[in-house]
């Protein structure tokens, strides 16, 4: 799964630098989509304030923030997860059919959870190492549930 997760953030890194030099060749820029991911101290600060800020913004905006309006921040969280994992496993259920889009979406439940979970359990009191050891326990443990099917989607 780590060597998965880092070529997985490889690519990823390597088709926004291409689009953000291709952009600055026209005289535009991109904003910055990924902050520092590794130093997060929480499942919720990487999702929400490091890994993929565009569509971080976006879910908080259009899926998240409507509901905890409503005082439904469980379900807001929950529900912005699934949408993103929806969104990811629709390519999949596309290439790879059914399972491999079950266990895409499956990653992103699992990720709402654990954010439900890190305000039960108070993480933001742990002590840094021990908050951070969570972190990459519950991303890079169910880290395969996305990355497999991503690397059979490209044929790897």
């Amino acid at each position: 799964p780590i060597a998965g997760a880092a070529l997985l953030y490889s690519l990823a890194a390597v088709i926004f630098e291409v689009l953000n030099l291709s952009f600055l060749a026209v005289g535009y820029s991109l904003p910055c989509v990924h902050h520092t991911p590794m130093a997060a101290r929480s499942v919720g600060e990487f999702w929400s304030r490091r890994w993929n800020l565009l569509v971080s913004a976006w879910l908080h905006t259009f899926i998240f923030s409507p509901l905890a309006r409503r005082r439904r921040v469980g379900l807001g969280n929950l529900c912005a997860f699934f949408v993103s994992g929806l969104l990811h496993g629709w390519p999949i259920l596309a290439a790879l059919g059914i399972w491999p889009a079950f266990t895409t979406v499956a990653f992103f439940v699992i990720q709402g959870a654990a954010v439900l979970a890190e305000n039960c359990l108070r993480i933001h009191t742990w002590p840094l190492p021990l908050a951070r050891a969570w972190t990459v326990i519950v991303i890079l443990g169910s880290s395969p549930l996305f990355i497999s099917p991503g690397m059979r989607l490209f044929g790897l």
